[in-house]
């Protein structure tokens, strides 16, 4: 099935928007208790190394690695970042213009 995208939206958002219920996000439990590792990492980092393997750009993927790569050794990175959603948009729209 092929749905417009505005109609799919209305259709599953109300479904598949609250499935976390109250519950704090992963990379938020890992960037608060200093782990030094996050699955966004991990995640980001693959698509980075896949970008490179086959030449393929993948700015978004590699300023939100190297971001959280940097959050997880300085806490004062991540603060940078916290709450200030536009703060990261400029930087990704940077990343895509280069």
């Amino acid at each position: 099935m092929n749905l417009p995208p505005l109609l799919a939206q209305m259709l599953l958002e109300p479904r598949l928007g609250g499935a976390r219920g109250n519950k704090m996000p992963s990379l938020w439990w890992d960037l608060s208790r200093a782990k030094g590792k996050t699955e966004a990492a991990f995640l980001n980092g693959a698509v980075v190394d896949a970008g490179r393997r086959y030449d393929v750009p993948t700015p978004v993927n590699s300023v939100l690695w190297a971001i959280v790569e940097k959050s997880t050794k300085l806490p004062s990175e991540w603060e940078r970042y916290r709450r200030q959603p536009d703060r990261l948009k400029a930087l990704l729209r940077t990343a895509i213009r280069l």
